[in-house]
């Protein structure tokens, strides 16, 4: 019987520890590692609702990509949704695992899904090291050239129809750098590593303007879209070394209202 912990011991082979950020928590957040596992939920965030989901149809593990537990908590308690989520779950003997960073830098990883699915070539980590983001970057070129906003147009197409924001730059795109999630920290690390554009997450408006200052275009894809696509990678690991069921089941978390 497959256990918990091999699941865990699974992923982290591929995903190994040292890949993630400093600060970052990654493994199982609930749950005993003995625990026996027939079927497996993936998602990117821990609520209520895949909470609800997990036990109205059988599942025992649950794989996040965000951390569920991120933050010290002080009480585990019925008062807030993480403490009912907790006490639920532990009730029903369903765990939790999460892999975030390391998912997002590893070889097949969150940002090649991305990288994979907006039609780049030549995927590749950045070629400086010592950085923060090199293992999590990833940089490849366009089959062929294209303005700024027709590479939003293939954005909307390829991963999600949603609003974009950001800069477009008066020049043409042929390397595109990619990082799910919150990755206007790199913006830096993308140009110096030859990118034309940057596609990321969370992007705060003096970032937008440091892009527009550097002559790159820099796109806001949004959180949930280009980070949705890692959840086959977790799924893959599992499918590959486990006989278990699996699905990928997500709300969509739009911050844009009306877009849902």
């Amino acid at each position: 019987m497959t256990t918990v912990k091999n699941i865990l011991d699974a992923l982290f082979a591929t995903a190994p520890r040292e890949f993630e950020l400093e600060g970052d928590n990654n493994g199982l957040m609930i749950g005993n590692p003995d625990n026996f596992v027939t079927k497996v939920l993936f998602c990117l965030d821990l609520t209520t609702v895949m909470a609800e989901k997990a036990k109205n149809e059988g599942f025992d593990l649950i794989v996040t990509h965000h951390p569920f537990i991120f933050r010290p908590i002080s009480a585990v308690t019925s008062e807030n949704y993480k403490g009912r989520i907790i006490m639920s779950l532990s009730k029903s003997n369903i765990s939790v695992i999460s892999m975030h960073t390391n998912a997002d830098a590893a070889d097949g990883g969150v940002n090649d899904k991305l990288a994979e699915k907006i039609g780049l070539q030549n995927i590749r980590k950045g070629e400086k090291t010592g950085e923060e983001f090199e293992n999590i970057l990833r940089l490849g070129e366009l089959p062929s050239e294209c303005t700024g906003k027709e590479l939003c147009e293939i954005l909307k197409k390829k991963i999600f129809p949603a609003p974009l924001r950001g800069h477009i730059a008066d020049k043409m795109i042929k390397t595109v750098a990619v990082c799910g999630g919150a990755g206007e920290d790199a913006l830096s690390y993308a140009t110096e590593n030859g990118a034309d554009a940057y596609v990321t997450s969370d992007i705060r408006n003096h970032v937008i303007i440091e892009a527009a200052e550097r002559g790159v275009t820099m796109i806001d894809a949004g959180h949930y879209q280009t980070e949705i696509f890692g959840l086959e990678f977790m799924r893959d690991v599992v499918e590959k070394n486990f006989n278990v069921k699996t699905e990928i089941c997500d709300e969509i978390r739009n911050i844009y209202i009306g877009e849902n």
